[in-house]
């Protein structure tokens, strides 16, 4: 017996299709621990549809409903992030934040903040960097909005600095000064 799918659509009852709606996946960035690194100069399209609230300190800036979150580097030079680009479809708004501890969104302190100040709804902040500070945003919809945007940034670090050991300077292999003392023998 072979039935199609057009007969066993018209069995299944009509309220079981009322009312349905589509899941959508979390996406990948949507807590500060799955931060996307950014470099450079460049741009990236996301839909932020099913990302969740994070819980980052939202400032005097009201509410953070759904976000993404990326990081980078600083130059030393302003660094400028923004959703005014034509892929953008929602109102969105950006959090600069520093200072996280790597545990805790309340270590994090708001560097900067826009909402609306791109073309339209879109968001753009421009702000001074500190040379090998690490920086995170996030990306949210104003009072729970959701979509695509287009992200624009520039003039953001390269890559990560690479970090010292402790007490030394690592130079082609060699820790030097790092706090180990070489005796010399008396000859006897």
């Amino acid at each position: 017996m072979t039935i199609s799918l057009k007969a066993l659509f018209a069995a299944l009852p009509a309220a079981m299709l009322v009312g349905a709606t589509a899941a959508y996946a979390v996406p990948i960035n949507d807590d500060i621990d799955g931060s996307i690194l950014l470099t450079g100069t460049g741009s990236y399209i996301q839909d932020v549809t099913g990302a969740t609230a994070s819980g980052a300190p939202a400032g005097n800036y009201g509410g953070i409903d759904n976000d993404v979150w990326f990081t980078f580097f600083g130059t030393g030079a302003n660094a400028e992030v923004s959703t005014s680009n034509p892929a953008t479809d929602y109102d969105t708004q950006i959090w600069v934040y520093s200072g996280y501890d790597g545990f805790n969104l309340s270590s994090l302190s708001v560097v900067d903040y826009d909402d609306d100040g791109g073309s339209g709804f879109s968001s753009l902040v421009n702000f001074a960097t500190t040379s090998g500070t690490q920086y995170w945003f996030n990306i949210d919809g104003f009072a729970g909005d959701s979509g695509t945007f287009e992200l624009s940034y520039a003039d953001l670090a390269d890559a990560a600095p690479v970090p010292l050991p402790a007490s030394g300077l690592l130079l082609g292999g060699l820790l030097l000064g790092g706090g180990v003392a070489a005796r010399r023998k008396k000859r006897t």
